[in-house]
């Protein structure tokens, strides 16, 4: 059997505009599916009990028909209608708690690629990159450069790839004024 309740948790979980109307609306058309998908069920399983036995279904066993192709027709329609709309309220769930992550809010403040380099994890690509141009700096400047690095790919910045890149001044300045930082907040608490 199909609920106006799940209908409408459904519905207005995947959009909290939709009108007391438009939840009528599904209902009436789920019940209508489910009504003719429940009497399609019962019809096959008598004809194939039948088939089977040779004799039609007492009531006993008609009645356990009627209640399993109710519960199939159930879980069909409820398939049909409302499982694709709660996989893409999960999936956007899933997203805004991404976007609601550590990673991202690093990434998306200017400062936090040096402020929480931590909460950034950095693509292979970046890494590669910080690689290819500070392979011999230390495991700090190799963790700062690579938040940095995310950082300029989540901006859909390039990546320098050389020394002779124009912003390599600037970045391994950067870079090594926020190891600067990371050492004196360090050795303050020791």
């Amino acid at each position: 059997m199909i609920h106006r309740a799940d209908v409408e948790a459904t519905l207005t979980a995947y959009e909290p505009e939709t009108t007391e109307e438009q939840i009528d609306q599904l209902y009436e058309q789920m019940t209508q599916a489910w009504e003719d998908r429940a009497s399609e069920i019962e019809t096959a399983a008598i004809y194939a009990y039948k088939e089977k036995t040779g004799e039609w279904p007492d009531g006993p066993q008609r009645g356990s028909i009627i209640a399993q192709s109710k519960q199939l027709a159930t879980d069909q329609i409820m398939g049909a209608y409302l499982v694709p709309l709660t996989q893409e309220i999960v999936a956007r769930q899933a997203e805004q708690d991404e976007e609601d992550s550590p990673h991202f809010q690093a990434l998306r403040d200017p400062d936090g690629w040096w402020k929480a380099p931590e909460n950034i994890q950095a693509s292979q690509e970046a890494q590669d990159a910080v690689w290819e141009l500070w392979e011999d700096e230390s495991p700090r400047f190799l963790m700062l450069a690579d938040a940095l690095f995310e950082r300029r790919l989540f901006l859909g910045l390039q990546l320098p790839n050389r020394p002779e890149h124009p912003d390599y001044p600037e970045l391994k300045a950067q870079i090594e004024d926020a190891e600067r930082y990371w050492e004196k907040r360090i050795a303050a608490t020791r």
